[in-house]
């Protein structure tokens, strides 16, 4: 139990000790360097949004530029199979089923198209790849056939069977029937992969491009690039290239993404925090220094009160001291203190309050001698002269005077008792009365 009652006290006191001065400067530091960090991090996050933004936009501004005009030169293609698949001589061709009028007329077609590899006008309802002709009529080749036929329009743009000897560009149209809501046949056109490399050179973009397709279940096809990779940003601008299946990727030089916590932020933040650091410390020393000062003059003022001295002044720069030394001299001066009884007052103790023997011999009041109170030494002798001869009067009037041997004897007189003082003399605290009236050499 005692120790369990000294812990106690000992966190009772570790709770009223509170943190120190310099403790609660770092913790102000502290909290100063968060607040700033958060208020540089605020300051900046919607410019550099806003920046980032508009960065962005200019990216993919110039990015759909490119690809628009990449979509121009597939464009030349596409409207040019588009033109031969309407015309009606192509399709009446077409359904007479005259094999060698079809291939004269795919060979004449082949003249119609830069960087073509073959022109094939193929009848509806393939559902088998064929890999012995050249390109091989492949699984995505009877694909975007479907679509077409379902659609009764031109399936974007692909590139086929990539990385293979047999890779290339296919663009297909659907021929329609005369009142156009069915598809008779297909006009196919494929292209060398080479062509897709000079259409991208022939951009001439400042930075880095790709060109790229996307295929279901497989990674991403690079299809072709230009440029310098070195010195890029981080950021890119990706978008669809018209009537097409790939992607036009467009990296500029130096544009490095400005983040939150870029240079600027933290020269600010550590400027910002050293400041901080500097002022508290300056701030600390100054209090340091005001709390010292107020505690030497809330000491002397204290040593003044336990002196009595009653007029002093202190002057205070701290609320909580000047608070604390009101309330001392409030103290100090309702502090009880004794003051002497009057005559006059009429809780003054009496001889009634001491219960004294009623039976007790007193002397009358008379019998007293009247002393006035003297105020020089003088007079005071001259008074103690005139009382010890008036003794002296009375001793000799008391002598017994000599009687005659025969006579008989005289009965000695009885020695008077000492007188008692008036009862207006004794007081709460003390015996107080006035010399030669009340107070007199036989009291």
């Amino acid at each position: 139990m005692a120790k369990l009652r000294a812990r106690k006290r000992r966190s009772a006191k570790k709770k009223g000790e509170g943190l120190s001065l310099k403790a609660t400067s770092f913790i102000s530091i502290g909290v100063f360097i968060v607040i700033l960090a958060v208020a540089i991090f605020w300051a900046q996050l919607m410019p550099l949004q806003k920046l980032q933004k508009n960065a962005d936009e200019a990216l993919l501004a110039k990015n759909t530029r490119l690809a628009s005009s990449l979509a121009l030169q597939v464009a030349s293609y596409s409207q040019a199979a588009r033109g031969v698949a309407a015309d009606p001589e192509t399709r009446k061709l077409l359904l007479s089923g005259d094999e060698i009028a079809l291939r004269i007329r795919e060979r004449e077609l082949v003249q119609l198209f830069p960087w073509v590899i073959r022109v094939r006008l193929l009848p509806t309802g393939i559902r088998n790849p064929d890999d012995t002709t050249k390109p091989h009529i492949s699984f995505a080749c009877l694909d975007m056939m479907r679509q077409a036929e379902a659609s009764l329009k031109a399936p974007p743009v692909e590139v086929h069977v990539i990385g293979t000897p047999q890779q290339h560009v296919e663009i297909l149209q659907p021929i329609l029937s005369a009142d156009g809501k069915s598809a008779v046949g297909f006009l196919q056109v494929t292209l060398q992969v080479e062509v897709l490399k000079q259409w991208v050179n022939a951009l001439e973009p400042k930075g880095y491009l790709s060109l790229t397709q996307s295929v279901e279940s497989q990674p991403t096809l690079l299809l072709a690039e230009t440029g310098d990779k070195t010195n890029l940003g981080n950021r890119t601008g990706s978008v669809t290239v018209p009537g097409t299946r790939w992607h036009l990727n467009l990296w500029l030089p130096g544009d490095v993404s400005v983040g939150i916590f870029n240079t600027n932020f933290i020269l600010t933040f550590v400027v910002g925090g050293l400041m901080s650091f500097l002022l508290i410390m300056l701030l600390l020393r100054s209090l340091s220094r005001t709390i010292s000062s107020e505690v030497e003059n809330f000491m002397q003022l204290m040593v003044s009160e336990l002196r009595d001295h009653k007029h002093h002044s202190f002057y205070f720069r701290l609320s909580e001291f000047e608070a604390a030394a009101r309330k001392v001299s409030n103290l100090s001066s309702s502090q009880h203190v004794m003051e002497r009884e009057r005559d006059s007052d009429a809780a003054a103790m009496t001889m009634a309050d001491l219960k004294l023997d009623p039976n007790m011999e007193t002397f009358k009041e008379e019998d007293l001698l009247a002393v006035e109170e003297l105020t020089d030494s003088t007079a005071f002798e001259d008074s103690l002269r005139q009382q010890q001869a008036t003794t002296r009067s009375s001793v000799k009037s008391t002598a017994p005077k000599p009687q005659p041997a025969a006579a008989a004897p005289t009965p000695k007189s009885t020695a008077a008792p000492p007188a008692m003082p008036p009862a207006e003399i004794f007081k709460a605290y003390d015996i107080r009365g006035i010399v030669g009236r009340t107070l007199t050499a036989q009291h």
